[in-house]
């Protein structure tokens, strides 16, 4: 009797988990997933083979992997989930988050922030050589600016030593009339003034 008993007792403890495990297998065909989870941001949660932590570890789920959820709920305690790596199995509901853990977050950003950084990478490297070109171009401009202004300055002297050649040539053609006029005049002068030469007579007496 003793042995019936422990007998008895021993499939009652164990029934429960004998048919959930038959019914998961019955409805597994007909099993469809839903949208992506994340388990929230713990270490690990364990995975069980029904929905209640009296049932069979599976394994773990690291913080921060990416679930399917399955229409398979039986409570609000349990939920059914598909991992990463293929495994199905029950967690507890707390765990399951529709928003990426913070690691997953970062991890995003940063793969985000590194497609920014080498897409600008070309960018800058474009805008340091243009740089570059720019001042190349600025200090040719200056030196120009300069050959210019020393250019100016070297025609403004010949300007002026042209205009000042002008201004004597100008002054030695007047005084060189001046003197051929006041030359003229004298020799006017002179001319009137010298003694006129008298007749000689012819010798003949009247």
């Amino acid at each position: 009797m003793r042995f019936v008993g422990s007998f008895f007792l021993l499939f009652v403890l164990l029934y429960p988990s004998l048919a959930w495990q038959q019914t998961e297998s019955g409805d597994a065909s007909q099993e469809r997933t839903s949208s992506p989870y994340h388990i929230s941001d713990n270490l690990y949660i364990f995975m069980h083979a029904g929905p209640g932590r009296n049932y069979r570890i599976l394994g773990s789920v690291e913080a921060g992997t990416a679930v399917r959820k399955t229409e398979k709920e039986i409570t609000n305690e349990f939920v059914e989930i598909v991992d990463d790596g293929g495994r199905q199995g029950w967690i507890e509901a707390e765990f399951l988050s529709s928003q990426p853990s913070r690691e997953t977050t970062i991890a995003q950003l940063q793969d985000d922030l590194a497609q920014v950084e080498s897409s600008i990478s070309p960018l800058r490297k474009q805008l340091s050589n243009e740089q570059q070109i720019n001042a190349t171009l600025q200090a040719n401009l200056d030196d120009a600016q300069a050959q210019l202004t020393a250019a100016q300055r070297e025609l403004a002297k010949i300007q002026s030593l042209l205009s000042k050649q002008n201004h004597d040539k100008e002054m030695r053609t007047l005084m060189v009339g001046g003197g051929l006029v006041a030359g003229g005049a004298l020799l006017g002068v002179i001319f009137v003034y010298l003694p006129k030469r008298r007749k000689r007579n012819s010798g003949w007496i009247d």
